[in-house]
């Protein structure tokens, strides 16, 4: 029997409604993408949460300076992009939108650095996700975020092309892993400058880009700190450094923003007058109001001020008058607030925190540069006058006539010792005498007999003619590596004033301890160096001389004021009290050692109350021993005296010169 074949034939209504159902298909799926750049993207498909300042639909024209920005950073000429900018002024959302891009566009493996592990978990949660479930181009493309689902975690994301790992620069396992066309260091200025003993985090990032070549990108964004420690300032400074500027809406005259030229005027109460603030123009002097900014805005451009140095690499900076988000009655009330305190440290705290974060300007602390300019000034040698130049001849005395005693305070490290030698007088009164740098491997047993042979053997001339050695020696045992060493030197010379001394990690334990910690080997002062450091502070910023001042000498250097003024006062955390701390880019063996010497001094053998006595005994000591010295040798042979010998001080047989010698 044979087969017979049927055909069915479609009906040409269906075989329409097939072709375009087909073609609809196709172009939703198949089509490439259109090719924008990153500011056409984010006004196109970028959505702003709710509960934000500005939710819905990214607006370009709300902050309108990041359209260069973003744009640069999808140029494909453009391989590296450094941002300057403050806080309010959307630098975060630049960081967000390329991710987005990144996603959506030209999906590529992304390296977001936080400035720490915790930090990149909390902006993985409350932004990175929140934005992908707002923006419904994003939506389909990452999956949200479950436990058993390992190619989405809160610190990685992976989508169609490629994945995004959000990591700590703490975290040098986290910024090692595979390679990466695009890499965003966020907050560049709050990373370490090593990723534990990796090196650095921005070195250890690039070379995940390596494989990429001419189509990778590094985008730094910061708000920046001191000339000192910034990381992101170099970086700017060494591409095209493009600003932004403005026309005056009198004159039509384009400038840059600046600070000082902020206006205002201060009501009776003392606070900033609302109505008062206003920009001058550079050239006419006419005022910019506040509500002419949005005007501004539209005829805004910006220009590059330097070659860059660093091929297919441009920077750019926003000042934090221009942050679209920020006003200026805001940032001249934050500033008269600040500049009102009258604690000298906590307030350059507060101000360099208002230039970085607020202005996006480096921190230049002009008062503390002015202040340690005067303390240059007056560190002269104390036997000649202000307007004396000796510098080449030895000094007639190095230790003042009010000073009670010398002591020392040492600071240890693994290739030195540093000690500040301070002499303490009525009232606390204090001189810097010396400041000394003993070389040697403090873990040998060796260089500890040539520190206690400095200690027995070194003097200091007295200005009444004696000589004076260190009374009280404060060592340093807080480096765990060398404590017992450390132990070992001190435990012996307890009651010779040798102390092993130790900061407390509690920012209001009292300095000195109510009894010493047993150790091995002797006893441990666990002090309060907190409050030490603030009763340091607070001497140095007396203006005259008086009990608890300061005197400074010639050792009294400019590097040595440098590292004497570097500790700066941060909240603690743990305590919500406030802690000094040192600058990581500054050495800090100066004001250690300076405030170990005033814990010597109040460990040692006088107590306060009798430094005026003590200060008379050595000024009577002295003059007994100058005397003494301008009396010619006398004769082994010459008879003893008898009870009716002279007593003359220039009879070379009395009883004061036999005494002495």
């Amino acid at each position: 029997m044979s087969v017979t074949e049927v055909t069915y034939r479609t009906h040409v209504t269906a075989r329409q409604a097939m072709n375009a159902a087909t073609r609809d298909r196709f172009r939703r799926h198949c089509r490439p993408r259109p090719k924008l750049t990153l500011s056409q993207w984010a006004e196109r498909y970028r959505e702003i949460p709710e509960g934000a300042a500005h939710s819905g639909k990214w607006r370009n024209h709300l902050a309108p300076y990041l359209v260069p920005i973003m744009d640069a950073i999808t140029d494909p000429n453009t391989e590296e992009v450094t941002i300057v900018a403050p806080s309010q002024s959307g630098k975060s959302e630049v960081a967000l939108n390329a991710i987005g891009y990144y996603i959506h566009q030209e999906p590529s493996p992304i390296l977001l650095v936080q400035f720490s592990v915790d930090e990149a978990k909390s902006f993985s949660k409350d932004r990175i996700q929140t934005m992908i479930k707002a923006t419904p181009a994003l939506r389909p493309l990452v999956s949200p975020v479950k436990s058993r689902d390992s190619k989405n975690t809160i610190r990685s994301k992976s989508y169609p092309g490629g994945q995004i790992d959000i990591v700590g620069a703490n975290s040098a396992a986290g910024l090692a892993s595979r390679p990466k066309r695009v890499v965003i260091l966020d907050e560049r200025d709050r990373h370490p400058r090593s990723a534990g003993k990796e090196g650095d985090v921005k070195g250890i990032a690039y070379a995940r880009t390596t494989t990429f070549k001419h189509r990778k990108k590094i985008i730094e964004i910061s708000s920046p700190t001191t000339p000192e420690e910034s990381l992101i300032w170099p970086s700017y400074e060494e591409a095209t450094q493009e600003v932004f500027e403005v026309p005056c809406p009198h004159c039509g005259y384009y400038q840059t923003l600046e600070w000082p030229r902020l206006k205002w005027t201060l009501q009776p109460s003392g606070l900033v007058d609302p109505r008062s603030v206003h920009y001058e123009c550079a050239n006419c002097k006419g005022q910019i109001r506040p509500e002419q900014r949005p005007a501004l805005y539209k005829q805004m451009r910006h220009r590059a001020t330097a070659q860059t140095s660093v091929p297919r690499k441009r920077s750019f900076r926003i000042h934090g008058l221009l942050a679209a988000f920020e006003t200026w009655y805001n940032l001249a009330s934050l500033f008269v607030s600040y500049a009102r305190i009258q604690d000298l440290a906590l307030r350059a705290e507060k101000l360099k925190t208002f230039f970085n974060t607020k202005l996006g300007e480096l921190w230049i602390d002009q008062e503390s540069e002015s202040f340690k300019a005067k303390l240059l000034e007056r560190a002269k040698r104390y036997d000649t006058r202000a307007d004396e130049d000796v510098t080449k001849e030895q000094p007639r005395w190095q230790v003042p006539r009010e000073v009670a005693l010398l002591a020392a305070g040492m600071d240890v490290q693994h290739n030195r010792v540093e000690i500040a030698v301070m002499g303490y007088g009525v009232g606390e009164t204090s001189w810097l005498i010396e400041y000394v740098i003993l070389r040697g491997d403090t873990s040998q047993p060796a260089f500890w007999a040539n520190v206690e042979t400095w200690r027995t053997h070194r003097t200091w001339k007295h200005e009444s003619g004696g000589t004076l050695q260190v009374r009280a020696l404060a060592v340093d045992a807080s480096d765990g590596t060398h404590s017992k060493t450390i132990y070992a030197y001190t435990g012996p010379r307890r009651f010779d004033g040798v102390f092993a001394l130790k900061g407390s990690t509690n920012p209001g334990a009292p300095l000195l301890p109510l009894k010493a910690t047993k150790v091995t080997g002797g006893k441990l002062y666990v002090c309060g160096v907190n409050g030490g450091m603030d009763r340091l502070y607070r001497r140095l910023q007396m203006a005259t001389p008086g009990p608890g001042f300061i005197h400074l000498n010639e050792y009294a250097t400019e590097a040595f004021l440098t590292q004497l003024l570097s500790m700066r006062r941060v909240l603690d955390p743990k305590t919500s009290k406030r802690r000094w701390e040192k600058n990581p880019n500054i050495p800090n063996e100066v004001p250690d050692a300076v405030n170990y010497a005033y814990l010597a001094f109040l460990l040692g053998p006088v107590p306060v109350e009798q430094l005026a006595v003590e200060v008379d005994r050595v000024n009577e000591e002295g003059a007994a021993e100058l005397i003494a010295a301008t009396l010619p040798p006398r004769d082994p042979t010459a008879a003893p005296p008898t009870d009716d010998a002279s007593t003359d001080a220039g009879d070379a047989g009395g009883w004061l010169y036999s005494w002495k010698r």
